[in-house]
Formats: structure tokens, sequence, C-alpha cells
């Protein structure tokens, strides 16, 4: 009994010490390291030498989010969206109520085409027919409301 007493003592010192040279943990070790520049990012994964990152050169983070980052929807991502991307990362992402009120500049309570167009609101114009439910060029608040709960209604679906 007294050299199994011994041996946990020693299993635990021997614990105890290794723990403490351990490296520390990610987060303290991520502290002091710099992201990448832009400029590094897109030297890094610019194979065809464009000065810019294409969809197909796009990797991690910024393929996952490429039409986010790609600001003026050219298909390609340069060092000053990139730059942008940085400053604004953490922010709610554009597309939301706030930007959508602001599109209906002829404040008639509906978006029409050119409105969504002229705002910005890439994906509203991708999808323009589809969220025109009652097809008279303009999207109600009402066919919004029926487009979110619909929207929420599947991601529960698939949850």
């Amino acid at each position: 009994m007294h050299s199994k007493s011994i041996l946990l003592m020693l299993i635990s010192a021997t614990l105890i010490t290794l723990n403490s040279q351990a490296k520390p943990e990610r987060e303290d070790r991520d502290k002091n390291r710099m992201p990448p520049a832009p400029d590094q990012i897109i030297e890094r994964l610019d194979i065809d030498g464009s000065g810019s990152i294409i969809k197909g050169e796009a990797k991690g983070f910024i393929a996952k989010y490429f039409d986010r980052i790609d600001a003026n929807g050219d298909g390609k991502i340069s060092e000053e969206e990139l730059l942008h991307a940085r400053e604004n990362r953490g922010q709610k992402p554009k597309g939301g109520r706030e930007d959508i009120i602001a599109a209906d500049t002829d404040q008639n309570g509906a978006i029409s085409i050119d409105e969504a167009t002229g705002a910005g609101l890439k994906k509203m114009v991708e999808n323009f027919d589809r969220m025109d439910a009652d097809g008279d060029g303009q999207i109600s608040e009402e066919e919004l409301r029926l487009l979110r709960k619909h929207t929420d209604k599947r991601k529960r679906d698939i949850q």
C-alpha cells in the first residue's frame, strides 16, 4: 500500500511539472501574433498574378465569405476589399432591416428592383422574382415577412 502511495505521488509530481512547462493555451499564444496584411494574403493566394483573388484561388475564411468580401461584386477580391472586410469584421452584415428601409427611396412601403439595385442589395436583386410573390414588381413588407418566416422555418427544419 505504501509503494502505491509513493508511486501516485511521483506520477502527480511529474504531471504537475510537465503541465507547468506546457505551451500556453491557443488563445494566449495568438494574442501576440499579428494577422497577415491584405497584401500578404493576396501574395499568398493570387495564383494567376492578377493582383486580386478570384473564387478559384480563395481558401478558408476568404472562400467561405467570398461574396461578402467582394463588395463591388466583380468576382475578384482586391487589397482594399480585404482591408474593408477586416475593418468591418464583427459588425452586422449588410442586408439588415435598416438597409431595406433605407432602400425604399420613394417611401411607398415596398422595394422595386431599381431601389434594390441602387441600395446595393445584391442578394435581393438576384432573387427579386422569387421574393416578389405577387409579381407586381415590388417587394412589400408582407412579402419580406413571409420570406423571413419561411426562411426561419427552413432553418429550424434543418437543425
